[in-house]
C-alpha cells in the first residue's frame, strides 16, 4: 500500500469512525469493507488523546461546581442558623419575623430551582440515548434530592425558631406614688402588659408562617404519594421493564422523603420554638442589610454552579461518546 493510499484511508477512517455507532460498525456493509489496522491504530490513538483532553476538562467542571456547591451550602446554613438563633422584641417590633419569611421564601424559591434540574435529570436517565451513563444520573438525582432535603430542612428550622404565643398576664401591675403637703399614700395601678402585646402583634404573623410551612409540608406529601401510586402501575407494566430498577429507587426515595415530612409537620404542629434572643429595631436592620448582601453573591454562585452543570452535562456527553467510539474502533481489531 502507497504512503498516499494509506494517508488517505486513514484520513477516511478518523472522519467516519469518530462518528460512527456501535451498531453501524457490526453491519454487514460494514463488516464487508474491513479497515487497514494500521489505520485504526492511528485512529485508537487520536480518540485516546481526545479522551484524555475530555476527562481533564470534565474533572475541572466538577471541581469547580464542588466549589461552588459547598460554599452555597455553606453560606446558606450560616444565614440559617444565624437567623433562627434571633427573635423580635418590643423595640423590633415585628420586623425580625418579617426577614425570616423573606428567607423562607427565598428557600422555597431555591427549592424549586433544584427540582427543576432534578426532573431534566430523571428525564434524560429514562432516555437510553440519553449519552450519559444511569450511574452518573443517578449520582446526580442524588445530589439534587440532597440539596432540596437542606432547603426543607434549613425552612423547618426557621419556622421552629418563629415566636409562638406565650400565657403572659394581662396587664403589669404597679405602685404610684402620691405626695402632697399634708399627705403621702402609694396606691396599684394596671397597665396592659407590653410583653403580652408584643407577643400578639409578632403571633400574628408567626402563626400564619407557621401555618403556611405546614400547609406545604401536606401538599408536597400528597405530590409524593400520587407520584408512587403512578411508579408503582409503571413497575408492573412491560413498558417500563428496562426502567423498574429507576422507578423502584424513585419509589423508595419518596416514601422516605414522606416519612421525613411527616415528622418535619409533628415537629411545628408540636408548637416548641426554639430557644431565641431579641434583638432591636437597628440590630435586626443590620442583619437584614448582611442576608441581602449575601443573597446577592448567592444567586450570582447559584446561577453560576448551574451554568456550570449544563456545561458538565454536555461535556460528560461527549466524553462518554469517545469512550464508545474507542471501543468501536479497538473492536475492529480483534
Amino acid at each position: 500500500m502507497t504512503a498516499q493510499r494509506c494517508s488517505t484511508l486513514l484520513a477516511g477512517v478518523i472522519l467516519s469512525l469518530l462518528t460512527i455507532s456501535p451498531a453501524l460498525a457490526q453491519s454487514p456493509n460494514a463488516q464487508q469493507k474491513p479497515a487497514d489496522p494500521a489505520a485504526v491504530k492511528e485512529a485508537i490513538a487520536i480518540v485516546k488523546e481526545r479522551i484524555d483532553r475530555q476527562i481533564r476538562r470534565v474533572s475541572d467542571l466538577s471541581g469547580e461546581i464542588i466549589r461552588l456547591d459547598t460554599r452555597i451550602e455553606r453560606e446558606v446554613a450560616q444565614i440559617v442558623t444565624d437567623l433562627s438563633q434571633v427573635g423580635d422584641s418590643k423595640d423590633s417590633r415585628t420586623e425580625v419575623a418579617k426577614l425570616k419569611e423573606k428567607v423562607t421564601t427565598g428557600l422555597k424559591r431555591s427549592i424549586e430551582k433544584y427540582q427543576r434540574a432534578r426532573a431534566g435529570v430523571n428525564l434524560e436517565l429514562q432516555n437510553t440515548q440519553a449519552g450519559q451513563t444511569r450511574q452518573d444520573l443517578k449520582g446526580d438525582l442524588n445530589q439534587f434530592d440532597q440539596r432540596i432535603e437542606n432547603r426543607v430542612n434549613q425552612i423547618v428550622q426557621i419556622s421552629q425558631s418563629l415566636t409562638t404565643e406565650k400565657d403572659f398576664q394581662a396587664y403589669d401591675n404597679y405602685l404610684r406614688d402620691t405626695r402632697n403637703d399634708r399627705s403621702y399614700h402609694s396606691d396599684v395601678r394596671r397597665l396592659k402588659s407590653e410583653a403580652r402585646t408584643q407577643n400578639k402583634r409578632v403571633t400574628r404573623l408567626t402563626d400564619q408562617q407557621r401555618s403556611d410551612t405546614i400547609d406545604a409540608l401536606k401538599r408536597s406529601i400528597t405530590h409524593l404519594e400520587n407520584q408512587n401510586k403512578l411508579l408503582k402501575s409503571r413497575l408492573n407494566s412491560i413498558q417500563y421493564a428496562a426502567q423498574a430498577d429507576i422507578i423502584q429507587e424513585d419509589i423508595d426515595r419518596n416514601q422516605q422523603a414522606i416519612m421525613s415530612r411527616d415528622a418535619q409537620i409533628s415537629a411545628l404542629e408540636s408548637y416548641q420554638q426554639s430557644p431565641t434572643i431579641p434583638i432591636s429595631r437597628r440590630d435586626a436592620k443590620e442583619k437584614e442589610n448582611l442576608i441581602r448582601d449575601a443573597a446577592s453573591f448567592l444567586k450570582r454562585d447559584v446561577d453560576t454552579l448551574f451554568r456550570h452543570y449544563s456545561e458538565f452535562q454536555r461535556e460528560r456527553r461527549q466524553q462518554n461518546g469517545l469512550m464508545q467510539q474507542l471501543q468501536v474502533l479497538e473492536a475492529m481489531l480483534k
